[in-house]
């Protein structure tokens, strides 16, 4: 994502102290393709080799321009993740401690042409790569530092999404549910049916799975159903998207028929 080659491109770095390099030489032949673009294999190279030739000088002033804005952010009242072993630049910014929305820090950003990495209601990632200048960054560092202040609440507490806190109980097989076929009913009257999508919410996009979304097999395991759907509809109201590959999927979901098999 932030080195001149494409995108698909990457790099797998291993180190033999810790890794058996037979054994992943292995693995990943066994999941490649035989058929790799040379334009991709040809990127990669390039980007090597300018990282090699030049990597210091392109890098060295982004890294300090970078670690001078999360000082001025944090002298800004605003939260910043730092330390040791924290990417020099991933810029990482939170604002639960000072009240505002990173959704609408990141409509501010848009409207100057700025893209980030990633945004939600309690945090916002901006992309920096060595392709920016420090007079860039310093620019970046005061927008949001003026937008945070015109969108400035109360603080709360950070909310886990509900894509990292939920683990609803696994009635069938993801198999099993994809081939039932499916009916579409209001998310009210999900609870307690087994999910037959995928449903994504982004960022940050992790998927509740197949056949465990809104399970439950007594009254008991219902609450978990009930919970995630709630936190489902608590992502819409924080301007989080919510992906299936048919519809949007606030208002109804797809779930197995009441008929389809339950394995014990």
């Amino acid at each position: 994502k932030t080195l001149p080659s494409y995108s698909q491109a990457s790099f797998v770095l291993v180190n033999s102290k810790y890794v058996d390099l037979a054994r992943f030489n292995k693995m990943f032949d066994s999941t490649q393709t035989t058929s790799m673009s040379g334009r991709i294999l040809a990127s990669i190279d390039a980007a090597r080799a300018l990282l090699e030739r030049h990597g210091e000088e392109l890098i060295g002033p982004v890294i300090e321009a970078t670690e001078k804005g999360r000082a001025t952010l944090r002298a800004a009242g605003i939260d910043v993740i730092d330390g040791e072993y924290i990417d020099p630049l991933k810029l990482v910014i939170l604002l639960s401690s000072c009240g505002a929305d990173g959704n609408k820090i990141e409509a501010d950003l848009l409207a100057a042409n700025i893209d980030v990495e990633m945004a939600n209601r309690d945090l916002i990632i901006p992309m920096i790569t060595f392709a920016d200048t420090p007079n860039r960054i310093d620019d970046l560092i005061r927008r949001i530092i003026e937008s945070v202040n015109e969108h400035r609440g109360e603080p709360r507490p950070i909310e886990i999404l509900p894509a990292f806190s939920i683990e609803p109980d696994v009635v069938v097989t993801p198999r099993e549910a994809f081939f039932s076929g499916y009916e579409v009913v209001e998310a009210k009257d999900a609870v307690g049916r087994v999910s037959a999508e995928m449903i994504c919410p982004y960022p940050p996009g992790v998927r509740y799975r197949r056949a465990y979304c809104f399970c439950g097999r007594s009254d008991s395991k219902d609450f978990e159903g009930f919970a995630c759907l709630t936190r489902l509809r608590r992502l819409c109201i924080q301007d989080i998207l919510l992906w299936s590959k048919t519809r949007p999927c606030s208002e109804t979901l797809l779930v197995a028929p009441s008929r389809a098999p339950v394995s014990q």
